[in-house]
């Protein structure tokens, strides 16, 4: 559970590396990202597309990539349900043999050394399950122009992880464990398959943030996340807690109950959670809140997001 910059390694030999592709109406950009997967330094890519019912040339244009990549295969199913269920379908349902596995989505760039500097740093990170994240560059147009994402290294051993997502899932490559752990868990209905991905790997393996942005996150109308305002988060907040339940949160304590059940230890973060969200009395668990630890990194969402955990049951 450690952050940590990196640098780029020699290796020597062509690396095997699983990519799953979950598009959705993706073909206005979609060239772009294939020709810079195709770019990636000493990797061989294969190609699993999960396609959630597009009505535009999508599937044509990646068909016509196939050469680039030692392998693609279309699984002949998707949920169409939104890019959460896809890619949690993708990574339940994909057959490759890689030790690597990476997440793409079909409007981004990712850098030549992206796969490269990531498995590096899964190298670093042990036998156990274990997950990169990436910092990435934001664009979209005049309106915003270029940014970088997260600003800071993010703290994964602090309450931050549990309220505030920090992982764009188009940065994140992962081990073969970190696999098994999504196949064994089989999540439903959470709020996005990055941040219940990040919480799952984080409390039972090993996670990485590098804070060099390493892919270009393309920001325009019809994608899913990205920048919002403060006034934008604050309606969410309200969306997770009374309409959606905070379903990654609740899956995350129903692992850990899990967890303990087979006599391993949570963390003490996650322990705090479950002791925050099982109070039903409001005077404890208004002193559980006044304590001081972040659990948003804007002062202000900070104190809202206090407020909304005080009076919703």
């Amino acid at each position: 559970m450690n952050s940590i910059d990196a640098d780029i390694e020699p290796i020597d030999k062509i690396l095997e590396v699983d990519v799953l592709l979950a598009t959705f109406n993706g073909a206005r950009y979609i060239q772009q990202q294939l020709e810079s997967l195709s770019n990636q330094k000493n990797v061989a890519i294969n190609l699993f597309v999960s396609d959630d019912g597009s009505s535009d040339s999508t599937i044509e244009i990646i068909e016509s990539n196939d050469s680039h990549f030692q392998s693609l295969v279309f699984l002949n199913e998707s949920p169409k349900l939104g890019p959460a269920a896809n890619f949690i379908y993708l990574m339940k349902n994909f057959q490759g043999s890689a030790k690597y596995i990476a997440l793409m989505d079909q409007d981004d760039i990712w850098n030549p050394d992206h796969l490269l500097l990531s498995i590096n740093e899964l190298e670093k990170l042990g036998e156990k399950a274990a997950l990169t994240f990436s910092s990435c560059t934001e664009i979209g147009g005049k309106m915003f122009g270029s940014k970088l994402w997260p600003k800071k290294r993010f703290n994964l051993n602090t309450h931050l992880i549990y309220f505030e997502n920090p992982c764009r899932g188009c940065t994140v490559v992962l081990n073969r464990l970190a696999i098994d752990l999504v196949r064994i868990h089989n999540p439903v209905k959470i709020i996005m398959h990055d941040w219940w991905l990040l919480i799952l790997v984080n409390e039972l393996g090993n996670v990485n943030h590098i804070k060099a942005p390493n892919v270009i996150y393309r920001i325009h109308p019809n994608n899913h996340t990205g920048r919002r305002s403060s006034f934008s988060r604050i309606i969410q907040f309200f969306y997770l807690f009374k309409i959606r339940n905070w379903r990654t949160i609740d899956q995350v304590i129903n692992i850990s109950s899990e967890i303990i059940d087979n006599g391993l230890n949570v963390s003490r973060e996650m322990e705090d959670l479950i002791r925050l969200l099982e109070c039903r009395n409001l005077r404890n668990r208004f002193k559980i809140l006044t304590l001081k630890k972040k659990l948003r990194t804007s002062r202000a969402e900070d104190v809202i997001l206090r407020i909304l955990l005080f009076v919703i049951p």
